[in-house]
């Protein structure tokens, strides 16, 4: 504490010896600077927010003024055009998607058993061997559920009693669009089970591309504004998400939450909702990137947590790249 003082004390005299000079040094259109800048070196509890309020006031030119106004306003025309090019890759993305259609389906009839592959279906033929289909696994039994365990952001919302019920998963897609808003929804796929009545189970990400007038520095593209769960169709005795012994309304933990976000944020403080949505965000985008189109990758255990953490750095590396500035 004493030296923490005694910077204190020492920053606050280098800031009035600074006072003293500027005041005989600087021009006619700062002659109000004394006015301004000596209430700040009287608070001393607060030394980062003297620091900030004394650049606040450091005056300038009105010329200076003029030019950074005309600059400024270029900026917010330029983070205009940067808008409409994310939202221009969106529709491309759109596009692109629909001719991936045909071998998602394919991997989902693999995976469900509907299609047992042939030869020439295999990556490496010459290692084909014909085997009688006759007290064989039907599809690839537990598929999605060894994916979302071996995906390091997926792993942890994954509780044993999830399993039984992730175990029918057949086929996971994400589907992007841009009416009325703009944004992407993932579609569950089950096959009949013995929890829910519901074929697909729904999750859309409602995203905005607009730069906040009043935090410009932060735009980065598409940012989510809402998410919109679905309704689960529990049959009797089966429902996974249930309110705890007392009564209150803490819910059990289960994979199953994910699709009904709404009613975790319910009563939820400002701060812990902003940085729910964050997270989920993350969640489906990753689902939506990583999971859906590289599967078979993270069952066959090819991706690892640390292919993941570079991944990621990558791809903020490639954005911050790509975004003008």
């Amino acid at each position: 504490m004493r030296n923490e003082s005694f910077k204190i004390d020492f920053i606050a005299s280098v800031i009035q010896n600074l006072n003293s000079t500027l005041e005989s040094t600087l021009p006619a259109y700062a002659t109000d600077y004394h006015s301004k800048v000596q209430p700040i070196l009287q608070q001393q509890s607060n030394l980062p927010l003297k620091l900030n309020q004394l650049q606040a006031v450091t005056m300038l030119p009105p010329s200076i003024n003029t030019k950074i106004q005309a600059l400024n306003k270029i900026q917010h025309e330029l983070l205009s055009k940067e808008a409409e090019f994310h939202k221009h890759v969106h529709s491309m993305e759109m596009e692109f998607q629909k001719t991936l259609g045909a071998l998602y389906e394919k991997r989902k009839q693999i995976v469900s058993g509907s299609y047992e592959p042939i030869r020439k279906d295999l990556l490496n033929p010459e290692e084909y061997e014909t085997s009688p289909s006759e007290g064989q696994p039907k599809g690839i039994p537990d598929f999605w559920l060894t994916v979302f365990k071996k995906a390091p952001l997926l792993q942890c919302m994954i509780w044993e009693a999830d399993e039984p019920a992730l175990k029918h998963l057949v086929d996971i897609r994400a589907v992007m669009f841009d009416q009325p808003k703009q944004g992407f929804v993932l579609h569950f796929q089950f096959e009949p089970n013995d929890f829910f009545s519901n074929e697909v189970l729904t999750k859309q990400y409602l995203m905005e591309c607009v730069p906040n007038d009043e935090e410009l520095a932060k735009f980065n593209g598409f940012e989510i504004y809402d998410t919109v769960g679905c309704i689960i169709d529990w049959k009797e005795g089966s429902k996974l998400i249930v309110e705890d012994e007392s009564g209150g309304k803490r819910k059990l933990s289960s994979f199953f939450n994910f699709f009904q976000p709404k009613k975790m944020l319910e009563d939820c403080d400002p701060f812990i909702r902003k940085q729910f949505l964050e997270t989920d965000f993350e969640i489906g985008y990753f689902i939506k990137e990583r999971l859906v189109p590289r599967a078979v990758m993270f069952y066959n255990g090819d991706i690892s947590e640390d292919d993941e953490v570079e991944t990621s750095d990558e791809e903020l590396s490639v954005q911050e790249e790509t975004n003008p500035q």
